[in-house]
């Protein structure tokens, strides 16, 4: 990867395949995600869910992974996330919002 993610960061899905035992999509494509905590790479973890084992893990706010024995929460690969720039998302936002009684 060429960044490194950081806790309460703003992150977007780009890969939102499912990778629990039961096909359960858990994040959303295009959605917004803020980052929980950062995770070491585990080449047990990546066996388990089919990933590089050298990639970072990601746990994000607004999911909540059960916890698995022995694994605890498994987190959710790096490679699945771009990161987003709050200063172009606040630029987006003045744009949206509404305009306040301008005379036309």
């Amino acid at each position: 990867m060429d960044w490194q993610p950081f806790v309460g960061q703003l992150v977007c899905c780009i890969d939102d395949a499912p990778t629990n035992a039961f096909c359960i999509t858990e994040i959303e494509r295009g959605t917004i995600y803020t980052v929980r905590a950062v995770t070491d790479p585990d080449e047990f973890i990546a066996y388990y869910l089919g990933g590089d084992p050298a990639e970072i893990g990601l746990m994000l706010e607004e999911v909540r992974r059960e916890r698995i024995p022995d694994l605890g929460e498994v987190p959710f690969r790096l490679s699945r996330f771009r990161p987003l720039d709050p200063e172009r998302i606040a630029i987006f936002r003045r744009l949206l919002a509404p305009v306040d009684g301008v005379p036309a």
